[in-house]
């Protein structure tokens, strides 16, 4: 039980919170990249919904000017 090995005892309980304050900081960044990759997925399945709509919405109306010609 000499200084030398408390010291290094110390050392590896400061390493020890150190990491673990990392992996928390870490957790939290990809918390937060994981919900904005999931609002520009919502973001690009709505547009998607809209072209599709809008395409329908055309061919609709070519069918209906082709019927009346």
């Amino acid at each position: 039980m000499d200084g030398k090995w408390l010291a290094s005892c110390q050392h590896l309980m400061n390493a020890n919170g150190r990491n673990r304050r990392i992996t928390d900081s870490r957790r939290l960044l990809q918390r937060a990249a994981r919900r904005r990759i999931t609002a520009s997925k919502r973001r690009i399945t709505t547009s998607k919904r809209r072209i599709t709509t809008s395409k329908q919405r055309i061919t609709t109306l070519k069918r209906r000017i082709t019927a009346a010609s």
